[in-house]
């Protein structure tokens, strides 16, 4: 305990904020109402920690004023990086990257105010690319196009001013 108090006192005379709380994602104080976290009644301000089977860490997303706020960070079993997710007041921000568990890239997605904008590349397992799709504050713009994972096109087209021109499917004749 009296470390405890020690330690507050010295983030207080430093001018430091306390460490926030780490909630598990089951804690039975956490609740949603509507799209706010709430801690009890209050909206949380902190991290919560999602676990697997073993207790081991596999997300831990930041909140603040109830809402996804910050880099939020996802783990493979053994603890290698899955993905980094960041928020800005709960809206999907920026790059989103996830990882395969071989170390491989999964995906490279960039969202603006919680919706796709520019470019969104997807990867199999195996390497080869899934999927290079461009969007416009959620809209397709651009060419859309996806591979199998031998890296055969299987949809093609183009996006351009609301008009889809291309190919949508793949039909071996």
């Amino acid at each position: 305990m009296r470390l405890l108090l020690a330690t507050l006192a010295l983030a207080l005379i430093a001018g430091a904020r306390p460490p926030l709380p780490e909630l598990d994602l089951g804690d039975p104080s956490l609740h949603m109402r509507g799209d706010v976290l709430l801690r009890s009644e209050e909206p949380f301000a902190g991290f919560v920690v999602e676990r697997g089977l073993a207790g081991e860490v596999v997300s831990r997303t930041p909140y603040e004023a109830g809402r996804r706020h910050g880099l939020a960070r996802g783990f493979h079993p053994g603890g290698a990086p899955a993905f980094e997710r960041n928020f800005v007041g709960g809206a999907r921000e920026g790059v989103h990257r996830g990882t395969w568990p071989n170390g491989r890239p999964q995906f490279v997605y960039h969202y603006s105010n919680d919706v796709f904008d520019g470019e969104q590349v997807g990867y199999h397992e195996n390497g080869v690319r899934a999927e290079l799709r461009h969007f416009r504050a959620g809209h397709e713009e651009g060419q859309q196009t996806t591979w199998d994972s031998e890296g055969r096109v299987s949809v093609n087209y183009t996006f351009k001013d609301g008009n889809r021109y291309g190919i949508v499917g793949r039909l071996d004749c």
